[in-house]
């Protein structure tokens, strides 16, 4: 069992108290007939435990409203700095994308633009101008084909793919989709989408 010490100034409030009672007990009997002596022992009892119950809901109240007056001082809630954070972030990303897509437009801009012409910029005809390499156009980009004459066989492909079951690649002359194609090497049909 453990053992439980208190402090001296509670044990000395303890006595004290406990001496007042019992010097009184006497004289209040002595002095006091029993019906007023319990009359004065009930409004004591009642008078004390409600102020006691008003001083707790007084320190209650008291303490709420000194805890909200003191969490209202700080900026932000670590939740809502968190929150902000976050936002800051999806701004950041939101602008991110943003310039992408700028640059992917100028970049379609730039590949269906006319190219320049082969003039000199003070209208000589012996200079050269000197333009920046060609990129080469991605598959999407390509120009559509022209249906080739009977039997030439020199249509260019637009795009490849590679058939799921013997892995042959199979070339694509068309850009409608979907598209029903069959292996060459296996004959498996299947659909590009």
């Amino acid at each position: 069992m453990s053992e439980v010490r208190y402090r001296l100034s509670w044990q000395l409030s303890v006595a004290v108290l406990f001496v007042v009672i019992i010097a009184i007990i006497p004289v209040a009997v002595y002095f006091l007939d029993p019906k007023s002596l319990l009359i004065l022992v009930t409004s004591y009892v009642i008078g004390w435990s409600v102020l006691i119950l008003i001083a707790l809901m007084g320190a209650f109240f008291l303490g709420l409203g000194v805890g909200h007056r003191a969490a209202s001082k700080t900026d932000f809630t670590p939740f809502e700095v968190e929150m902000l954070k976050m936002k800051e972030e999806v701004k950041a990303l939101k602008e991110v994308i943003h310039k992408h897509n700028l640059q992917h437009k100028e970049e379609q801009d730039d590949r269906s633009a006319p190219p320049p012409a082969d003039v000199a910029p003070d209208g000589g005809p012996d200079e050269e101008v000197e333009r920046p390499p060609e990129r080469p156009a991605p598959v999407e980009d390509m120009p559509k084909p022209r249906a080739p004459a009977e039997g030439s066989g020199d249509m260019t492909p637009v795009g490849r793919v590679r058939c799921s079951q013997c892995k042959t690649v199979i070339p694509l002359y068309s850009r409608k989709r979907p598209l029903e194609i069959k292996c060459t090497n296996c004959g498996k049909v299947g659909v590009l989408r």
